[in-house]
């Protein structure tokens, strides 16, 4: 340890553990593999099929690494007791001009050679045991070993004098750049096919976690690489920890996720069959077609008593046992559609994946009613990285709906990513108006909707989250089943405009919003570039769950608050999906790792403020359908009932409610100086008993007074 960094050293593995993240997000997702060297030539060679995703992941890394450059440049260390973010420009230099030559050339002309690099065969060959990347990795691994210890113990280094401009406007204007190629990336992929802008999201994010990782793990400096290849008396491992944990992280997923696959063969074959014709086939003839398959491989695994004994006592208990279940399914199935129930499960899952990422990178808890109503007054401390977060949601909803809008579901067998525009105007231009003003005044008096109480306040077990959960979730069902039911739906004819060019302005809106958030915090401090990183990638990935799960659609809302015999679970494991990952996310760590501390409400109070607020938070629910968050998202479908008039008396609600409760305090704080009845009735008998001044003493002069005093002057004398 007489020269390693311990603080390195733990940043190192959490940007190994961040490339590890974003490379399994990519094998995952999209089933590639993230080879940098590969993604470089098909860049230079226009491969077209993949050029457009490829660019913007490697943008995706420039727009990270340009982020941590601006915030902590070449002086600075990410964590006090580390070392500079960046080297400074006298390193990077000391590889000379001839050097950068050879080693480019080498570089290029051996990855292209081997097929692959330090990704490829590294990060992403090593976990799949592939021969060729265990062999390719033992090669130039140790051809770099031998390479840099013979160069830097015995070549003298050169030290050519770097070139002088301004570093940190490149830093700029780099990142500008990145930005600006996403969106022609976009552009052009939207000509193309709308469904590739999900390629570039994937691409993008992939891109920004890997960059992310990158920084800060310290890869982003010649002193670190060239610190481990070199073998001296100044080795630092650092590279080593890199390595090993993105491959440590893959490994064990693919371990995990091959031991859920062999159980599920072995013990659970039959309920996967079950459930997934169940959900596929919603008629009883067809389920009814798979009968004898079910039935038989019953039968067969009776005897290797896989099953628990309802299973297993004899062939008429099953047959039994099974019709039951086929029964039960029918009955609860029928208005299901599985495709959108797996995809609430998978947006409810990156929902929680961003609220615990707030949670444990900044401490923070992810609420959106609060969210806005800091942008509305203009709050200073935090104006910045908020306002960062909901374009991050913008963009992430823009995207979707440009790829699939209101006819294309997102998996073949859903319904559309989008409601059509008659169903969001059902809500009807009252309705709007109401909606609006309750979620903003409830909201602001019970001190949080969905995402504060819900999904950040239920698995902390929050008192006070537990009870306004309560409030609005029996007031929104209690609500839209009166409204849905016995009241006439609404139909006005939406506004017609360009929904298409609508949702391409917000996009480039939400980017431009961000830059120039970017460019005030340079200006003010450059540590909180960090902020709004963070906060965009919380709101792009919580936007991504909104859109993905289906809540910027009206009708899954409506389709759960209102009980008939339409009734939608899907908001139901929206809902419980984040809540299960946070509960174990939220207690992972005891501070946060870009935080002295955690910034969790500290009220435990049930007062009557958290109740009213919450029932009329529900109430509006339930008229309208929308909280804050899914609302914000569908500016990209922009309509006048939900975001001028919904959401513009939701402001108001807001400002109306803060009103409500300052004036109702001072009148509790003034009932408690006023003096109580009883004590004013023992100061007017206090003030009887006091003998009336006659009218003769009050004639009498003071001089007579004075004479009839008794005469003390012996007493004295």
């Amino acid at each position: 340890m007489v020269f390693w960094n311990g603080t390195d050293i733990g940043l190192a593995v959490i940007g190994g553990a961040l490339i590890g993240i974003a490379t399994s997000l990519h094998y995952i997702v999209k089933g590639r593999v993230t080879g940098f060297s590969g993604i470089l030539y098909s860049i230079v060679t226009y491969d077209l099929p993949s050029f457009f995703w490829k660019v913007s992941l490697m943008m995706g890394v420039v727009i990270a690494s340009s982020i941590f450059y601006l915030a902590y440049g070449t002086e600075k260390a990410i964590i006090d007791g580390g070392t500079p973010a960046y080297d400074d420009l006298l390193i990077l230099t000391q590889i000379g001009w001839g050097g950068s030559i050879i080693a480019g050339f080498c570089v290029g002309f051996g990855t292209k050679m081997g097929n692959g690099c330090t990704s490829g065969h590294g990060v992403c060959g090593l976990p799949r045991l592939a021969p060729r990347s265990i062999v390719a990795v033992s090669c130039f691994m140790g051809m770099g070993l031998l390479t840099a210890s013979i160069k830097e113990n015995f070549i003298p280094l050169e030290h050519p004098k770097p070139i002088d401009y301004d570093h940190e406007a490149c830093a700029i204007t780099t990142l500008v750049l990145a930005f600006v190629i996403i969106i022609v990336m976009a552009g052009f992929q939207y000509l193309k096919k709308r469904e590739l802008l999900i390629d570039l999201a994937v691409a993008t994010l992939v891109g920004f976690i890997f960059g992310l990782g990158l920084a800060i793990s310290g890869m982003v400096k010649r002193s670190k690489i060239i610190g481990f290849l070199a073998i001296n008396d100044r080795w630092d491992p650092t590279l080593l920890f890199v390595m090993v944990t993105p491959v440590v992280l893959i490994d064990y997923y693919n371990e995990l996720h091959n031991n859920t696959q062999r159980y599920q063969t072995e013990k659970c074959l039959f309920y996967s069959y079950w459930i997934f014709y169940t959900l596929k086939n919603q008629q009883e003839i067809v389920m009814h077609q798979y009968y004898d398959n079910f039935y038989q491989y019953l039968l067969i695994k009776q005897k290797y008593k896989i099953f628990n004994q309802n299973f297993s006592i004899n062939t008429q208990v099953n047959q039994t046992r099974f019709e039951q279940f086929l029964l039960i399914s029918k009955i609860l199935m029928v208005f299901w559609n599985g495709t959108d129930i797996g995809l609430a499960v998978i947006g409810g899952a990156l929902i929680g994946i961003a609220t615990s990422l707030h949670y444990i990178v900044k401490g923070r808890v992810t609420g959106f009613s609060g969210i806005l109503y800091s942008i509305v007054t203009y709050d200073l401390p935090s104006f910045f990285w908020k306002v960062s977060l909901m374009m991050g949601v913008v963009i992430a909803s823009s995207i979707f709906y440009l790829a699939y809008g209101t006819e294309k579901a997102i998996i073949d067998g859903g319904t559309p990513a989008y409601d059509d525009l008659l169903i969001l105007t059902q809500i009807g231009w009252g309705g709007s108006i109401i909606a609006g003003f309750c979620v903003g005044f409830g909201t602001k008096m019970g001190n949080g909707c969905t995402s504060g109480h819900g999904v950040c306040g239920l698995p902390r077990l929050a008192p006070r989250s537990i009870v306004a959960v309560s409030c609005f979730m029996g007031m929104g069902l209690l609500t839209a089943s009166i409204k849905e039911n016995f009241i006439p739906l609404e139909h006005p004819k939406p506004i017609d405009y360009d929904h298409e060019a609508c949702a391409i302005t917000t996009l480039v809106l939400a980017f431009v919003i961000i830059i120039v958030m970017a460019g005030f915090q340079y200006l003010k401090k450059r540590e909180l570039l960090i902020d709004l990183a963070v906060a965009t990638l919380v709101g792009f990935i919580f936007g991504l769950g909104l859109a993905i799960s289906g809540m910027v659609k009206r009708s899954k809302i409506i389709g759960f608050l209102a009980i008939n015999d339409r009734w939608d679970p899907t908001l139901l494991f929206v809902m419980v999906t984040p809540v299960v990952i946070n509960f174990f996310a939220f207690r992972a760590k005891e501070k946060p790792y870009l935080n002295s501390k955690y910034e969790i409400p500290t009220n435990n109070v049930i007062d009557w403020k958290l109740v009213c607020g919450a029932s009329i938070f529900g109430f509006g629910w339930g008229v309208g359908g929308f909280c804050p968050g899914p609302a914000f998202a569908l500016f990209p479908q922009f309509t006048v009932h939900i975001n001028i008039l919904f959401m513009g008396t939701l402001v108001i609600g807001q400002l109306s409610a803060n009103y409500f409760v300052k004036w109702v305090d001072e009148r509790n704080k003034y009932d408690q100086i006023k003096p109580q009845p009883d004590q004013q009735s023992k100061e007017q008998q206090q003030k009887e008993q006091i003998p009336d001044v006659s009218k003769q003493q009050l004639a009498e002069s003071p001089s007579d007074r004075k004479n009839d005093a008794p005469d003390n002057t012996a007493k004295i004398n």
